[in-house]
């Protein structure tokens, strides 16, 4: 398994995080209960990573 992405510090602004309630939220990888303010895992992706790259699309001028 490949160590965290050094852009992912916390759940928080991970692509698997989501927010429920005002303490914490959900890590739809793990499916459990996570702090937003913990360390991120050796699964976090950044919210917009590599995926989201949008140089190879035509956009009218």
């Amino acid at each position: 398994m490949s160590s965290a992405d050094p852009q992912v510090s916390s759940c928080r602004h991970c692509q698997y995080y989501q927010l429920q309630g005002r303490r914490g939220g959900l890590c739809q990888k793990l499916n459990a209960t996570v702090e937003s303010d913990w360390s991120a895992c050796s699964l976090a992706e950044p919210t917009f990573g590599r995926s989201h790259d949008l140089s190879g699309i035509d956009l009218p001028a």
